[in-house]
């Protein structure tokens, strides 16, 4: 599946524009925030399947685009290091969420912790529609 969304997301853009990567960055988490919203609210086995392959293959592209378009907002002297210092960042920050998550998930259950999480992804969201609005 994943071949098949990098094809696919290849043949629609040209991988080297911020803005293109910034609009396709927003329509993946667009598509991403319902299917985690399905995963945490449906009762079905097959559904919740569906939900989390969808998930997993949402993430699993944007990967790619996410190191693109760092690779292109960081100047290539510091590159390494802000690099290493957002993939710091990054695993800091799910190490907070993560116990945070897993407090809450206690003390109300698994499925409203997921419904909260995924409301997380709401402020990197806006973040990518900024980022998606055509330079003026």
């Amino acid at each position: 599946l994943l071949l098949i969304g990098m094809s696919v997301l290849h043949t629609m853009s040209r991988l080297n524009q911020q803005v293109t990567l910034a609009r396709i960055m927003t329509t993946l988490y667009i598509l991403m925030l319902p299917a985690l919203v399905l995963f945490a609210s449906t009762q079905m086995l097959a559904m919740a399947i569906i939900a989390i392959l969808l998930i997993n293959l949402l993430y699993d592209i944007a990967q790619p685009v996410i190191a693109t378009w760092l690779n292109l907002s960081i100047d290539s002297a510091t590159r390494a290091t802000m690099l290493s210092i957002s993939s710091q960042i990054n695993m800091l920050g799910m190490l907070i969420l993560a116990s945070a998550m897993s407090v809450f998930a206690d003390n109300t259950g698994l499925r409203p912790a997921i419904l909260v999480a995924s409301l997380l992804l709401i402020p990197v969201l806006v973040m990518y529609a900024r980022g998606a609005a055509e330079p003026k």
